[in-house]
């Protein structure tokens, strides 16, 4: 099946609304020259979804998965720089996209219903290798945001403010293994900067600490061009997300079927 599409120019900014049922808006890029593909969803009033497709209508995966970036819970801003992942084909491990035809797909997380309707604002850009600076918006203590993007000669920034005291954990992680430098400031407030994690191999740097209700900006640095991950959570998210994870324990179980499991 062929999907309707929007076209859309790079570096232009569309307001737009998705209205119940219809709960996606499709819009088609065309790349002459290979390049990554930043694209930033932002101003939700919706939890929104970004994808990006190639012509076959094929995900263009990151780290060998769809999930990393693009999908934030809530209104959180999303941001992300697609590329292809290919296996030490290149040096740094990683291809640009090729020339051609590219879907750009919004999405609800969940249906609008005949009179729902969500809000936001779409920006698509062919030159991904430039300071990223992304406006999150609020974050509350259960949310979780991913971003992948690349670094370049300055600092790359996502401003977000927390909603209360909050005991917060930032994450960066590289594609090529190259360090990066990672630092969240706040006016008149402590810098706090990362450190690698003695017991962590595939992060770069970390930041966990307890940080009071404001706005903060956190600071990605590193060589032009390194390709990083990075994640924004809180302490009481992960222990959620571990718990959800855990298998199944003799407390989770009633006692009349604990009893029958042991005889």
């Amino acid at each position: 099946m062929v999907l309707s599409t929007t076209p859309i120019n790079f570096n232009q900014p569309v307001h737009a609304t998705l209205t119940g049922p219809r709960s996606e808006e499709t819009y088609k890029v065309h790349l002459q020259n290979p390049a990554d593909l930043a694209v930033d969803l932002y101003d939700l009033t919706a939890d929104l979804d970004v994808q990006v497709l190639d012509s076959h209508e094929k995900l263009i995966l990151f780290f060998g998965a769809d999930s990393f970036g693009g999908a934030n819970e809530g209104t959180l801003a999303e941001h992300a720089d697609f590329m292809e992942y290919g296996f030490p084909v290149a040096d740094a491990g990683l291809t640009l996209l090729k020339p051609g035809d590219y879907l750009v797909k919004v999405k609800s997380k969940t249906p609008l219903g005949m009179s729902g309707k969500a809000d936001y604002t779409l920006k698509v850009s062919d030159k991904a290798v430039k300071p990223t600076h992304v406006k999150m918006g609020h974050m509350g203590p259960k949310d979780l945001a991913v971003y992948r993007s690349v670094t370049s000669s300055a600092a790359d920034i996502y401003d977000v403010t927390l909603d209360e005291d909050t005991d917060i954990e930032v994450s960066v992680l590289t594609a090529d293994g190259k360090d990066v430098e990672l630092n969240v400031t706040a006016k008149g407030k402590p810098d706090k900067k990362g450190k690698k994690p003695e017991d962590d191999l595939f992060t770069a740097k970390k930041v966990k600490e307890k940080l009071t209700s404001g706005d903060y900006k956190i600071k990605v640095t590193g060589e032009d061009g390194t390709r990083y991950l990075i994640g924004i959570t809180t302490t009481s998210k992960i222990a959620e997300l571990m718990e959800q994870n855990q298998p199944a324990t003799a407390k989770d179980v009633p006692s009349e079927a604990a009893s029958m499991s042991v005889n």
